[in-house]
């Protein structure tokens, strides 16, 4: 073998591969600075119509997937695990317990307090987040979520947990369903809520003189259950003057 020959082949090889890299690394470099002038200068286009972001643009989600979800079924052992509560379960997907003793509530850390309640008494506990407390109606309803971000439905007024207390503050029983929940397909980057707001401005959907309070992730169901399966996307609420609307955090498409 030409030795010497082969040593020129490999470092004109490893001069390539050097090159090549750092083309890969300026095409990055360029494309995260594009995306930093790409909101800059949609933050200056809101500042002209006088629209204001008060939100954390550091939401922490970097990347997201689709998942497939089917209602969990509850039985009778399920039910047998839970002590000095008296259970029922309708149509096998809806648990429904009444507490034997009810279960006190601090009204100056709701949150925390109820988190308790869950970790103790309710079966998967630990997958609902406190999504809203009505007073008048004393229930405490919560959605069920996946990796900390709820599923959450088009249809506000659905939720998975419902705690019903009293005049004391004290639980005295709560209705639950439950999902089992996977994730589908490939990791993709998600869109920051700034770009959601973006692509709703482009639709000329975010008025003048208006200020954008209230932004959340969650996954929402995109059709109807097939064969008892959903799939839901990872989908930025962003609420504009009282309405809201729904952005896919994958393809930015707007959803109606």
């Amino acid at each position: 073998m030409d030795w010497s020959k082969a040593k020129t082949i490999f470092i004109v090889t490893f001069l390539f591969l050097n090159v090549f890299l750092f083309y890969q690394l300026m095409d990055r470099q360029e494309e995260r600075d594009m995306n930093v002038l790409s909101e800059a200068t949609i933050h200056e286009r809101l500042e002209e119509m006088n629209i204001e972001i008060n939100i954390d643009d550091s939401e922490g989600v970097e990347s997201g997937t689709h998942l497939t979800g089917s209602v969990r079924s509850f039985d009778e052992q399920q039910a047998a695990i839970l002590e000095e509560q008296e259970i029922e379960i309708i149509n096998d997907v809806i648990l429904y317990s009444r507490l034997d003793d009810p279960y006190l509530l601090t009204s100056s850390n709701m949150s925390a307090s109820v988190r308790s309640f869950l970790n103790e008494n309710v079966i998967y506990g630990s997958e609902y987040e406190l999504s809203e407390y009505d007073e008048d109606e004393q229930v405490i309803r919560l959605h069920q979520t996946f990796e900390d971000i709820k599923i959450q439905h088009f249809d506000a007024n659905r939720y998975h947990l419902e705690i019903h207390i009293n005049d004391d503050m004290e639980v005295e029983a709560y209705y639950q369903t439950n999902m089992s929940l996977n994730e589908h397909g490939r990791e993709q980057e998600v869109l920051t809520p700034v770009k959601a707001i973006e692509n709703l401005f482009n639709e000329q959907l975010i008025p003048e003189n208006t200020a954008i309070n209230d932004v959340e992730l969650g996954y929402y169901s995109l059709f109807e259950p097939i064969d008892d399966i959903q799939i839901f996307a990872p989908m930025w609420r962003v609420n504009v003057n009282g309405k809201n609307y729904y952005v896919n955090a994958i393809d930015g498409a707007i959803q109606n």
